[in-house]
């Protein structure tokens, strides 16, 4: 029986595809790619940047790469003995093998937009933009169909490539891990906001710890927690503001998810950030700024609350409306929102479905 080849950039797509799998047995799961060490190098040569990250993202952004990827995709499908019917590839930087031999279906969590400023630097090809754009647009054109994440993300790309609805699908996405077991116990009444990610200046974490510093004051039983790398944002010492600027273990941020009054997202750009459904799947509400995916994740005021980005005001009173919220209503209502998005298997039913009905169809 011929088989659908799952291909990825990233090591999060297994979760999909081990999904797909379950449902279909002639869904293969091949791994993850990644560019040669040498296309990678060619790629920092040509960088135009000064800065050694612009440098490093150049690199993974380069037309070296590029190719390296479709070879280091072509490569693993050749080392299949069974007849190939499509190709199902998380990424939009590559094609996925040689184009012309199979078709292919792409899965992206947005297409790349030049007119947009608030994009971070590792979604903005400096140095090859226009090449890049062109690429990811003929990718797009070329694919038997598009499952994006987001609603967000399937509206870009409608909006800048003139690709046909039809063609665009939003599939949702789900979390990266979870873990078993009962909860942590911590002592009654303890409250806590937390907040979870690298790149401290996007995630926004500057407006949660000025936010929680507010709060603490009028409430001082409530601290807010950050975690992860700041990656040159830094945030003064504040009271009620706990930094722990480096990551933890899985486990341990998801038992500090599970007892959490809420975890706060206060991006200023994030496409379709998997934490959010890790703490709803726990039942923990999820304070959103209003950009990209988020809210139609959130889907207030059923999963939390959200906020307006870049405001410390909001994010403040976001917080406190949670606060204020019936805690046992809070939580049954978050984990409903979880319940209610299907998660990585509701997502794999619709790949499926759209798969399906294109076999179907030849």
């Amino acid at each position: 029986m011929p088989i659908v080849a799952c291909l990825s950039k990233s090591p999060r797509a297994s979760l999909l595809f081990s999904e797909l799998a379950a449902l279909d047995s002639s869904y293969r799961d091949l791994g993850f790619v990644s560019p040669s060490r040498k296309a990678l190098v060619l790629g920092a040569l040509g960088s135009l940047a000064s800065d050694s990250r612009m440098v490093r993202l150049d690199a993974r952004r380069s037309p070296q790469a590029a190719r390296s990827l479709a070879q280091a995709c072509q490569a693993k499908l050749d080392e299949l003995s069974e007849p190939i019917e499509a190709v199902l590839y998380w990424g939009a930087t590559n094609w996925p093998g040689n184009p012309p031999d199979t078709p292919f279906f792409l899965i992206t969590d947005g297409p790349f937009d030049p007119r947009d400023p608030t994009y971070p630097v590792e979604w903005i090809p400096r140095r090859w933009p226009e090449g890049y754009f062109n690429l990811q647009s003929e990718l797009f054109r070329r694919a038997e169909h598009v499952f994006t994440l987001s609603e967000w993300a399937r509206t870009k790309i409608l909006e800048l490539h003139g690709v046909v609805p039809g063609k665009v699908t939003r599939i949702g996405w789900g979390p990266i891990g979870s873990i078993g077991g009962p909860m942590i116990s911590l002592p009654p009444g303890t409250r806590y906001f937390l907040a979870v990610g690298h790149e401290w200046a996007r995630k926004g974490m500057d407006l949660i710890a000025d936010a929680g510093r507010r709060i603490h004051a009028r409430q001082p039983d409530v601290q807010t927690i950050l975690v992860g790398q700041p990656e040159g944002c830094e945030i003064p010492p504040m009271p009620g503001v706990v930094q722990v600027p480096h990551g933890l273990p899985m486990h341990v941020v998801h038992q500090l998810m599970r007892c959490a009054t809420a975890v706060v997202v206060a991006s200023r750009f994030d496409a379709s950030p998997h934490v959010i459904y890790e703490a709803l799947q726990y039942g923990t509400p999820v304070i959103g700024s209003r950009v990209c995916g988020i809210p139609e994740a959130i889907s207030e005021p059923l999963g939390g609350h959200s906020c307006e980005p870049g405001s410390v005001d909001s994010v403040e009173e976001a917080m406190q409306m949670v606060l204020e919220r019936d805690p046992v209503e809070a939580r049954t209502s978050a984990r409903g929102t979880y319940e209610k998005s299907g998660g990585w298997a509701r997502c794999a039913e619709r790949v499926h479905g759209v798969i399906s009905a294109w076999r179907g169809d030849r």
